[in-house]
């Protein structure tokens, strides 16, 4: 009876091991994919710059070149 009762524990713990070895080693996404990207970069206008409110990323806009079209009337 003490062999079987051996085996029993063996088998779980050999799943024991195994579970936390399997749960130690899944990787987590890097990125979030429930947020779009268009919802993370906050755009201002008095000044032409975008902000990643992520990373804290700051891109600056050139409208020096920029044409826009007039609606004649």
């Amino acid at each position: 009876m003490k062999n079987w009762k051996d085996k029993v524990l063996g088998i779980l713990a050999g799943i024991g091991i195994m579970s936390l070895l399997m749960a130690s080693n899944s990787q987590e996404p890097k990125v979030n994919y429930g947020v779009p990207e268009s919802f993370v970069w906050e755009f201002h206008t008095d000044e032409p710059l975008a902000i990643n409110r992520v990373t804290g990323e700051v891109r600056k806009y050139n409208t020096s070149q920029v044409e826009y079209n007039k609606l004649k009337n």
